[in-house]
């Protein structure tokens, strides 16, 4: 395990590059995939550690994780782009560029036929390494002669689909430890509550409207899609177009084939007005905003309390190593909130989230948080915070008795105020 020097440090420079943060779109410049936002592939560039306190050794680990890269909820949308572009096609006004997306379309489209809201091959690669990486992380965790692993799911196929990629690959790493399933209205009900996703979605999509009006036209992509733009103007409006390939696009990169890429065809301008709409609504969606207070935020109450009575139990029973949740971005986010994740412990407006919170980073493809507990020879129990597999530290009231390393007793504590 590699340890850096005290957090502190660390956070210092977080500060300064936040300080010096460029704007949203040199941003997604840098890496276009950026720009699909809760559609954005998981980061699995390397992690870092800080160092336990000495003569802690971590003996478990609560993981609670969204489904890995999808393809989209239904084919309508795909299939209305398809056929606007085959029209253009037959009406000879698709420019070298068009008639490149047109073969992509065709592509994307031909993978996604049969498979909506399913988990792409993407999404299965992504759980896969993501358990080898706790195993290589924590390896004293599993390393033990006999220990038990708890994984319950979604009932949505692509979150079975990941829960299984999960274990299987976790088993590779730790064949002796036992492992049970479990998935149902019983775990739905914290796993993925949806009781006030209706009020807060009548509020966003109100301002996803006046976003996509502020930042989304569409008119560069149609000129370069088009040689005649009135013409495809009888197709689609330049709005209508953009909007529909940029979804595809979000799409493209969940199958994970740079040859399929439709982001590569917008000018980063009007690309980075679609990502803004993509991310700022997945916030006003999931988060705590201005518009709607800790609403979301307090629906994620069944599922944290859920996760501290399994910590107590592993801890008193000694036999389970890992407790393995899996569901949705919707309640990644209320849950990080409600825990007081740092970055996702203030109170965002819908159309300035973009400005402070990014979905690629905080709710990208399997995206999660993990608890990991430490204990010393005397019992004491120590935890730290990672969500995506980065160390955080949480603003709900108590402070790390060293670096990110919290007294179990006090966050249990702190944790169980906020479900009440």
């Amino acid at each position: 395990m590699k340890y850096t020097r005290p957090i502190i440090l660390s956070l210092l420079l977080t500060c300064l590059t936040a300080s010096a943060q460029q704007t949203y779109g040199t941003y997604i410049q840098e890496d276009t995939r950026r720009a699909g936002a809760v559609f954005a592939p998981y980061d699995m560039s390397p992690r870092v550690d800080t160092g336990a306190p000495r003569g802690y050794s971590p003996v478990y680990i609560s993981h609670f994780g969204r489904h890995g890269a999808r393809f989209m909820s239904d084919g309508v949308k795909d299939q209305k782009f398809l056929s606007i572009m085959q029209k253009a096609d037959t009406l000879g006004i698709l420019t070298t560029d068009g008639k490149e997306m047109l073969r992509r379309t065709e592509a994307i489209c031909k993978q996604a036929e049969g498979r909506y809201a399913q988990l792409t091959e993407l999404g299965q690669s992504e759980h896969k390494a993501l358990a080898q990486r706790m195993f290589q992380r924590f390896p004293k965790v599993f390393k033990v002669k006999a220990g038990a692993v708890r994984a319950e799911s979604s009932v949505a196929p692509r979150c079975l689909v990941s829960m299984s990629a999960f274990t299987n690959a976790l088993r590779g790493c730790a064949p002796q430890l036992e492992f049970s399933f479990a998935a149902g209205d019983r775990y739905q009900s914290y796993i993925a509550p949806e009781g006030t996703v209706d009020i807060v979605q009548k509020i966003a999509r109100r301002t996803a409207d006046s976003l996509t009006r502020s930042h989304s036209k569409g008119d560069k992509l149609f000129a370069r899609i088009f040689t005649d733009t009135e013409k495809a103007a009888a197709l689609a409006s330049p709005g209508t177009f953009a909007n529909l390939a940029y979804g595809l696009g979000c799409e493209a990169i969940c199958i994970g084939d740079d040859e399929l890429d439709l982001f590569k065809f917008f000018d980063i301008d009007e690309l980075e007005g679609y990502a803004i709409v993509r991310n700022n609504l997945s916030f006003a969606w999931s988060g705590r905003t201005l518009e709607t207070g800790d609403v979301r935020a307090r629906s994620a109450a069944p599922l944290l309390r859920r996760i501290v009575e399994k910590a107590d139990e592993a801890l008193s029973d000694g036999h389970i190593v890992a407790d393995l949740c899996f569901g949705h971005d919707s309640n990644v986010l209320p849950l990080a909130c409600l825990m007081g994740i740092d970055g996702a412990d203030q109170d965002i407006s819908f159309v300035d989230a973009h400005k402070t919170w990014r979905a690629d980073e905080h709710l990208c493809m399997a995206s999660n948080i993990q608890l990991v507990f430490y204990r010393d020879r005397k019992g004491h129990v120590l935890v730290k915070i990672l969500e995506n597999e980065r160390e955080r530290l949480l603003h709900i009231g108590i402070s790390p008795v060293q670096g990110c390393y919290y007294d179990w007793e006090a966050l249990r504590s702190a944790l169980l105020l906020k479900c009440a």
